[in-house]
């Protein structure tokens, strides 16, 4: 167990019910209260175990601005990490909020600097950028508790205010939007560092991904099916659809660049008739206010084919369990379910995408993550439209695309991700420049280009499939789809030939 300076200060709280407001019934003169349900939030503790009120009561405040999903606790949970630290200092110094001067808060600051890791001995806790979101995060819970108490001495402010324990600086800083505003900082603070993005996942890791994914698993490690007589057919079912599930996984990631969570959320019902419609329904968790809205990405042929397999694998699947874990599927109808038909979180899915990855001989998760996905077939898509927007005297090492161009390619990358602003897509430009330089083949149209990529990963699975069956019906048939996949690809080919000469080159 861990001690109790070492362990987790919060813990996420789900379906909890607030008071919202009293009403009196007439004919009895009773009292009731009104409820409100379905928010998540975050329990807060003292190192000691001992509830942590202000920091609970400051987390309630947040929550109107900040994401809370009941998965993993979204923006809110990095807000509660962060806070996490002021409350340790506080309670190993033996000190109240409202005690914190301007000598014990430097005190802290240096303490998150010169703190060391534990997984990598000699380096830093953290880097600069992360102590100053900690800072910036305890500041401006000690301006809420400030406000929300009535304290003799203010605890934070300027050389302007009277007797503040904390003495902050006015700063001209630049706004995520371009723009320079007016902020107070804490000038004790570290330098903080350029931020190092995470790059597009490599080919190289993709093709380990499909090899792992592929593999034939020999047995099936956790399931709830009882042993008998049918439970070797059962199994087989549960072992059909996780299969089809993890293809699904890598294949609707490598074309959309879904988040988990968003992948977690795909229903059943839209995509009944993908086959014929072609589209994904996927919902957007980047917006905070009001239910998730779905947005509809084409997808290709090989896709469409691959989510009927894992819903025809699915429907098989909930057949082998008794009534109840199949109630709930049929209830909540999520594409994505666990072995006991409740819906798949987002941390199992990265969890599962994890051992995935380990199969693949991928060591390190910096290397191979979800949003290195979404990295790549953003600066992918980034670098298709640049091809299409660009003009005769447009020049990336003289300033990229002209504003108005620029403007429409982040646009149309608002409509794949579902995000609200422009500037926070901005760096995909700068990596569509380099997809440009990198790869010869930009000219292709988008669609052919997945449809080819997710045809040629299809043949390595029928490939895989032919060499660990022993069953001739199954490999003719597998030969067979192998053969309408190869025309598909001398068909791709021809047109690719046939778009390269009727275009002029340059």
């Amino acid at each position: 167990m861990k001690s109790q300076e070492a362990r987790q200060l919060f813990k996420l709280v789900r379906n909890i019910s607030f008071p919202s407001y009293a009403m009196r019934a007439p004919s009895s003169n009773d009292w009731c209260a009104r409820k409100r349900s379905g928010y998540t939030r975050f329990a807060f503790y003292w190192p000691s175990g001992e509830p942590c009120v202000p920091v609970e009561m400051y987390l309630d405040h947040r929550a109107a601005e900040l994401t809370s999903d009941a998965d993993r606790g979204g923006s809110l949970r990095a807000e509660a990490s962060a806070i996490s630290h002021i409350v340790r200092y506080c309670a190993q110094e033996k000190i109240r909020f409202r005690e914190i001067n301007d000598a014990d808060f430097s005190a802290f600051t240096d303490s998150l600097v010169i703190e060391r890791g534990t997984r990598r001995d000699g380096w830093s806790a953290r880097g600069a950028n992360a102590v100053n979101s900690i800072i910036s995060v305890s500041i401006r819970f000690l301006f809420w508790y400030q406000r929300q108490f009535d304290l003799s001495q203010p605890l934070v402010g300027t050389v302007d205010d009277d007797d503040a324990r904390i003495l902050l600086m006015r700063q001209k800083i630049k706004h995520f939007t371009g723009r320079m505003i007016e902020a107070l900082a804490y000038p004790d603070r570290p330098q903080s560092e350029p931020p190092v993005p995470k790059s597009p996942l490599p080919d190289k890791h993709i093709k380990r991904l499909w090899e792992a994914a592929s593999a034939p698993q020999t047995q099936c490690k956790r399931s709830i099916l009882p042993e008998s007589s049918s439970a070797t057919s059962a199994r087989d079912l549960q072992r059909e659809y996780l299969y089809r599930r993890r293809i699904v996984t890598l294949m609707i990631m490598e074309e959309t660049g879904l988040r988990p969570g968003e992948l977690c959320l795909m229903k059943c019902q839209p995509h009944i008739n993908i086959l014929s419609s072609r589209n994904l329904h996927i919902p957007t968790l980047k917006r905070r206010e009001g239910p998730p809205f779905v947005r509809t990405l084409p997808c290709s042929l090989e896709l469409a084919s691959a989510i009927k397999q894992l819903l025809t694998a699915r429907e098989n699947f909930l057949r082998s369990l008794s009534i109840r874990p199949r109630a709930l599927a049929e209830e909540h109808e999520i594409l994505f379910i666990d072995i006991r038909g409740a819906a798949m979180r987002a941390s199992s899915l990265e969890r599962e995408f994890s051992r995935l990855r380990a199969r693949a001989g991928i060591t390190k998760p910096d290397r191979a993550c979800f949003s290195m996905y979404r990295h790549r077939f953003l600066s992918r898509r980034a670098a298709f439209y640049i091809k299409a927007f660009r003009l005769e005297n447009c020049d990336p090492n003289t300033g990229g695309l002209p504003f108005t161009d620029d403007t429409m390619i982040l646009g149309r990358l608002v409509e794949l991700t579902g995000r609200k602003t422009l500037a926070s897509l901005r760096p995909y430009i700068d990596l569509g420049w380099k997809e440009l330089d990198v790869f010869t083949s930009i000219d292709s149209a988008i669609a052919s280009d997945d449809a080819i990529r997710s045809a040629i990963h299809r043949l390595n699975q029928l490939c895989i499939e032919i060499a660990n069956t022993g069953d001739k019906i199954k490999a003719h048939r597998i030969l067979l789809e192998v053969d309408e996949i190869t025309k598909r690809l001398v068909e791709l080919k021809n047109a690719f030939q046939r778009t390269a000469a009727s275009k002029p080159s340059g």
